[in-house]
């Protein structure tokens, strides 16, 4: 099984994250800009807006939460949710502009991350 493909609002391209890779396909011509075989199974993923580009979101099946950069595919970070997520991430700001990824939990909690950065999950 595989995950929802999230396009970036730039429409520069679309994110496929795959049980054993992730991939970015250009938007207009559906070639394969880069690909990662790594592991990180079937999630959810949303766009996200943080530092000046356009990255994504994903919440796995795995119980993690990964910022992934568009431009390489590279992990910015990754956190523990604890538990896997009932959907998928949302992104909201809050009065100063601060963007913080909100995930859903299966067993009914909710969780927070600071978007920016790797550090800083909240409950």
């Amino acid at each position: 099984p595989g995950s929802a493909p999230v396009g970036l609002p730039d429409e520069s391209g679309v994110i496929a994250l795959r049980p054993d890779s992730r991939e970015l396909l250009d938007a207009r011509t559906g070639e394969s800009r880069w690909h990662r075989e790594e592991a990180d199974g079937p999630g959810l993923g949303c766009p996200l807006e943080a530092d000046g580009r356009w990255d994504s979101v994903w919440a796995g099946a795995d119980g993690r939460v990964r910022r992934i950069a568009s431009g390489t595919g590279n992990i910015v970070w990754s956190r523990d949710a604890g538990g896997p997520a009932a959907g998928p991430p949302v992104v909201v700001r809050g009065a100063a502009g601060a963007a913080s990824v909100v995930v859903a939990l299966a067993e009914g909690r909710v969780v927070a991350f600071d978007a920016a950065v790797q550090c800083g999950g909240v409950e």
